[in-house]
């Protein structure tokens, strides 16, 4: 059962998505919203030991007016996001934090059930027009599942859950059977092995399972394909929804984690849900 739900807000359409989906789940399990504005000001801290007293009073005042301008977009963002949830009827609230994205987002994410934001971020201070790093770091650190979601809201009815018996997969397995129980979702599963034997063990299994959570319209699907290929060939457009496990948290440096969260946060048109 999901209870609490926390959506950073950025002024980006990704939030705007990210608070649609997180009403579809709260409305479902009765689950409180949590909107949380961060104002980040990192970008204007000085590096340099000596400041000419002239320039820090003028930048003093750049600074100012840049973080009053910032704090009106979200103030603006924030009547936005009470509008939507008020008008949903769902039970919300609003926290407002300063400092680093995403360190406060993790800090905050230990005491709730699910994170929803977007896949690109734009907290970033100091470039509004780029998308920044937040959520990179955020699934490289993060305990909490995490639903990951495109640019614009759609319904989900499909879902497919890539599983390899891994510990992080299997963390996003548990994550979302407690989301999923109530909402009535069409599942299946993909196995990519040449292990016949243990995918025999795992459809009956995960059939029993899921049925424990009121999840009974399963499918079990056993290949031994590249998963990448067999999801991008056979499976991408039938579905809604892509349940799947942070393979490493320390290998990945570079963009997100594994080929196949890589490949769909690129296609950036249908969410993930990620047990981390």
């Amino acid at each position: 059962m999901i209870k609490r739900i926390l959506v950073p807000l950025d002024s980006s359409k990704y939030t705007e998505s990210a608070i649609q989906y997180a009403i579809m789940i709260a409305r479902k399990h009765k689950a409180t919203i949590t909107g949380m504005t961060i104002v980040d000001i990192t970008s204007f801290d000085r590096e340099e030991e000596f400041v000419p007293v002239g320039k820090v009073y003028w930048e003093g005042l750049l600074e100012e007016a840049q973080i009053g301008k910032l704090k009106a977009q979200l103030q603006s963002v924030e009547n936005k996001f009470e509008q939507i949830c008020a008008a949903e009827n769902v039970n919300y609230n609003l926290e407002e934090s300063k400092g680093i994205p995403s360190e406060w987002i993790l800090e905050k994410a230990k005491f709730f059930d699910l994170v929803v934001m977007g896949m690109r971020t734009y907290f970033e201070f100091d470039d509004k027009n780029s998308s920044g790093s937040t959520i990179k770091k955020i699934l490289n650190h993060s305990v909490t599942p995490m639903l990951v979601v495109p640019e614009k809201y759609g319904d989900i009815k499909n879902v497919l859950i890539a599983y390899d018996g891994s510990l992080h997969a299997t963390r996003a397995l548990q994550g979302f059977v407690h989301l999923a129980g109530i909402l009535n979702f069409k599942v299946k599963v993909i196995f990519s092995s040449s292990d016949k034997q243990y995918a025999s063990f795992l459809n009956t299994n995960l059939k029993d399972f899921f049925e424990l959570y009121n999840i009974e319209n399963f499918e079990f699907i056993h290949t031994e394909e590249n998963i990448v290929v067999t999801i991008d060939e056979k499976h991408y457009k039938q579905n809604d929804l892509f349940v799947l496990g942070a393979h490493s948290k320390n290998a990945i440096k570079e963009f997100f984690i594994g080929s196949l969260t890589r490949y769909l946060i690129r296609q950036n048109e249908k969410p993930i849900f990620l047990g981390l």
